[in-house]
């Protein structure tokens, strides 16, 4: 998918100047751009779906099975608690999720609608839980998640 977006990307800069391997008329050229944006977009969601993270003593390891060779470390000792909440999702359904929360503000996010592990990935980081019993509104979701709201750790 994301060569499909540079080829095309590419194809499209090319018929909007005149070089490149096509010359187009400006609906081809137009249907290029909306095609390379598409598998752009495409890519990046299967990155976001198909991650993995697992949990190794103290640190939350991150990876793409797509690239292997590009993973990311995470130590949970740097977090002071981990809240599990219910929000809702774009298609107005609760999900569960759990925050890592460092000096009151949401630090990490992980959801069930993109972990089938997250129960045990909960389970794994040990911290002081909390639970936030009602779901999260979505607004009321974007402050926290922009750090304009703090989560009270007592």
């Amino acid at each position: 998918m994301t060569f499909s977006c540079f080829a095309s990307f590419y194809i499209f800069t090319g018929s909007l100047i005149g070089d490149g391997f096509v010359r187009t008329s400006f609906w081809l050229s137009f249907m290029l751009l909306f095609l390379s944006v598409m598998f752009g977009w495409l890519a990046v969601q299967a990155f976001k779906i198909y991650s993995r993270k697992v949990i190794y003593g103290n640190e939350l390891e991150y990876y793409m099975p797509y690239l292997p060779f590009l993973v990311f470390y995470r130590d949970i000792d740097a977090y002071e608690a981990k809240y599990r909440v219910r929000t809702f999702n774009r298609y107005g359904e609760i999900i569960n999720g759990i925050w890592l929360v460092r000096k009151g503000k949401v630090r990490y996010e992980m959801y069930s609608d993109t972990f089938s592990n997250l129960y045990e990935l909960g389970k794994a980081i040990k911290l002081p839980e909390y639970v936030i019993k009602k779901p999260v509104p979505p607004f009321t979701l974007a402050a926290y998640q922009l750090g304009l709201k703090r989560v009270i750790t007592k």
